[in-house]
């Protein structure tokens, strides 16, 4: 309670900290900011601890930290310079926004730390990894942080989310262990939080009351972070035993089939939610319904997924900082000022900060980073097309506002790209999907709810507009060629490897069937996009522009995995894996956003008179509400699952699964992690994903000779940095002679030999005799040994 106390408060006072900084930046929001507040003071903090730690003359402390949060109390002091008495009347203003949203973060933040508290381990699926990079910065004197799986090299991936947790780390003096589960529990508050701000302002810039907006707005957190997809309905069909052979064939979903049927409520298997993830899926049943095999093998995570499996992976740590990002484009948009490079020239510090906010996502979650870009870039020409009722002008004033903002974006975290390596191949980063495509039973299994919703809204403002109009006819001949254009590209690609591989009919119709498939969904980007821009014209309708932008761009997005794919490690059936995996997931935060405000709409319409439209919304309203009960379903299921009923003593200590076995591997990681002087150190190797190695680097930050090889492999590009050092540290533990022992130990300037059940089982007994003469006993408790070699 204590950790958990201490944590939410250093979050509140640096949100407390940032909120006339915000006040000022999102001036045209309603709430200016107030739930943006703790995510952009975490963002600040770090990046400028970073950047003071590339100097390698000021530490990462927790002093630089107190520093750094003092200067950002003296920026907003100055911030608020004859600006108090408008700041006040907006605290005032605003009070309900203000005091609801921190209702929404204090109880998500209570929800998930009661979850987490039941399933706390850092044991199992890639837990131990996250875990490792939190400690690699918490230990790290400067910056960029040593890997802590391959000594000798600097970390090679984007672990700014990771460094953001290490940060609130050492501010709170909370153990890494704790501070872990802390951190799974922090992040869908914060997501829900800025949702629920984001759903508000767009609400009361539509006109509606304070109240009012704070009551629809809890639809965002909801929508964004609290339910899962439909398939929580195939879960419950496959429990009641309903469904032939012949339609679980048709539904394609892995390991379900009618003998999964057992009664009940909610499916007894354990962790049965995580199928929810990989709906996605072309299935080869030659082998029989039990045992299908995969040919299109994909990742279809969602935030609730995420946030329930508590990994502390970059695309989940990205959230609140992606919302963030949504926030700032939701304010330039706003601007009644004209967008181009003259605004950038009167709004130099806005532009600054917007390219620290958009830069930093490629630190966090790098895929995040043109997605925005992309998203920033449309609503800024949908701006500027409405301020000059001209396409092409727009679009030059777009490239010249956009292009310094997004160069700076790179600049100001030019050091980070640097050290990153990439599994992505060159100079062809991207290939065309051919034969495999996602079935339109899967699109409504994983978009259903969402979807409806989204599109009702985009149906009610078609009808709105008249679409002939020739003044805007160079702009839907834009937007054609716009939304089309990925396809024109895969099409032309695929009739240049027709030719040339003599196949041109099966490519002739492999892109008659493809365009069969993208046309609806180019068409609701399109359509979206569209009306967006016709609503940028009108003050009143403006605020209906940002979810048709949202809309378009997640229809985009969802297109585009069906075009092209990442040419990465990931190869057959596992090709597009990473690429559905990526977008989906910043798809689905769209289409959550624009949803939220898309039932606010429908429902706060006044009641027609007519009763074939009474009827119609009366279906509406059903249909939704149909559609919302199997998401909850899902969620309610899973969270009941993996906390086993809440059943059990409950704690956030990652490592506490280790005391009650009885070893010394608890004790002896606390006094590397909290009393022992940095050093590298030495345990046994083993195969990825297998949580009982490479545990004491990984929950001590201490760099050891490797690690995980798979995952470095992924990191680096490359098994050239870590060629034989698996063998290497064989030799330690098993060849028993001093000089080769000391030898390899002085190659990687080690300081620390663990020696524990692991590495007598790995390796054998007879080796370890060796370093009761040749080392000092540092530390000793139960079955475990650590040795250290004098500096």
């Amino acid at each position: 309670m204590y950790h958990a106390l201490i944590w939410v408060v250093v979050v509140e006072l640096l949100g407390l900290l940032a909120l006339p900084l915000t006040f000022r930046l999102f001036s045209r929001l309603p709430d200016r900011g107030f739930a943006l507040s703790k995510a952009l003071a975490i963002l600040l903090l770090t990046y400028g601890a970073w950047l003071l730690g590339l100097t390698h003359v000021v530490p990462n402390s927790r002093y630089t930290l107190i520093a750094l949060m003092l200067l950002l109390l003296i920026l907003g002091l100055f911030a608020l310079r004859r600006r108090r008495r408008e700041f006040l009347d907006l605290l005032s203003r605003e009070r309900v926004a203000i005091l609801a949203g921190e209702a929404v973060f204090l109880g998500l933040f209570v929800l998930w730390a009661v979850i987490v508290a039941r399933t706390p381990e850092i044991n199992h699926t890639e837990k131990p990894m996250d875990l490792a990079f939190l400690n690699a910065v918490v230990r790290s004197r400067f910056f960029p942080p040593e890997d802590p799986w391959l000594a000798g090299y600097s970390v090679s991936y984007y672990y700014m989310g990771h460094m953001m947790m290490a940060m609130l780390t050492k501010l709170t003096g909370v153990p890494s262990s704790v501070s872990y589960n802390l951190s799974i529990s922090l992040i869908p508050a914060l997501t829900g939080g800025i949702a629920y701000g984001l759903v508000y302002d767009l609400i009361r810039l539509s006109g509606a009351r304070a109240g009012r907006a704070a009551l629809y707005a809890l639809s965002g957190p909801v929508l964004v972070g609290l339910i899962g997809n439909l398939e929580g309905v195939m879960e419950f069909v496959s429990l009641r035993g309903w469904g032939g052979e012949g339609f679980w064939r048709w539904a394609s979903i892995k390991g379900l089939y009618p003998s999964a049927a057992s009664g009940g409520v909610f499916p007894d298997q354990s962790w049965w939610w995580w199928r929810a993830s990989r709906v996605v899926d072309t299935l080869d049943y030659s082998k029989g319904l039990a045992d299908p095999r995969s040919l299109d093998y994909t990742i279809n995570e969602f935030p609730f997924f995420s946030f329930i499996l508590g990994d502390m992976h970059p695309h989940m740590l990205s959230l609140p900082f992606f919302l963030l990002s949504v926030g700032l484009i939701m304010n330039i948009f706003l601007s009644p000022v004209r967008l181009g490079f003259r605004w950038l020239r009167g709004h130099l510090w806005q532009g600054l900060a917007a390219a620290v906010i958009i830069g930093s996502l490629g630190f966090i979650n790098i895929i995040d980073l043109p997605v925005i870009a992309a998203l920033l870039a449309v609503a800024v020409l949908a701006r500027a097309y409405s301020q000059m009722r001209r396409l092409f002008p727009a679009l030059a004033s777009t490239v010249l506002m956009l292009a310094p903002v997004l160069l700076a974006a790179l600049v100001l975290y030019l050091p980070f790209y640097m050290t990153l390596n990439s599994q992505v191949s060159w100079p062809l980063p991207i290939l065309p999907v051919e034969e495999v495509a996602t079935q339109p039973f899967h699109y409504i299994l994983i978009w259903g709810l969402l979807a409806f919703i989204g599109l009702s809204y985009l149906v009610r403002q078609m009808l709105r507009f008249q679409w002939g109009h020739r003044r805007h006819l160079s702009l839907m001949v834009f937007l054609a060629v716009l939304m089309l254009g990925p396809f024109l590209v895969w099409a032309l690609v695929e009739l240049f490897l027709g030719v040339f591989g003599g196949e041109l009919s099966s490519s002739l119709l492999a892109i008659g069937n493809k365009f069969i498939r993208m046309l609806p969904l180019a068409g609701i980007a399109g359509a979206a996009a569209y009306l967006a821009f016709r609503c940028s014209d009108d003050e009143r309708s403006r605020p209906s522009a940002v979810p048709l932008l949202l809309i378009a761009t997640a229809f985009y997005l969802i297109m585009g995995v069906e075009l092209f794919h990442l040419n990465d490690f990931f190869t057959g059936a596992y090709s597009r894996m990473n690429t559905v995996f990526k977008l989906y997931y910043q798809a689905w935060i769209f289409l959550a956003l624009a949803g939220a405000y898309g039932l606010y709409w429908w429902l706060s319409r006044a009641i027609s008179k007519r009763v074939l439209a009474r009827v119609a919304d009366s279906v509406w309203v059903l249909a939704v509400a149909l559609l919302l009960a199997w998401p909850l379903y899902y969620s309610v299921g899973a969270i009941l699952d993996k906390t086993d009923g809440f059943k059990g003593p409950a704690t956030l200590d990652g490592l506490a699964f280790l005391e009650k076995r009885g070893s010394g591997e608890y004790e002896a990681i606390g006094w590397l992690r909290d009393e022992a002087p940095w050093g590298r150190i030495v345990e046994a190797v083993g195969g990825d994903f297998d949580a009982e190695f490479a545990r004491v680097s990984a929950s001590t930050g201490l760099p050891t000779i490797i690690g995980w090889e798979g995952h470095e492999l992924q990191w680096r590009g490359s098994s050239e940095p870590f060629s034989g050092r698996r063998d290497q540290v064989a030799e330690i533990y098993r060849s028993g002679d001093p000089a080769t022992v000391l030898g390899i130990l002085d190659e990687y300037d080690i300081r620390y030999v663990v020696v524990g059940p692991r590495e007598r089982a790995t390796y054998g007994g007879e080796g370890l005799k060796v370093f009761d003469g040749l080392l000092e006993l540092a530390f000793s408790s139960g079955d475990v040994v650590v040795y250290e070699r004098s500096p």
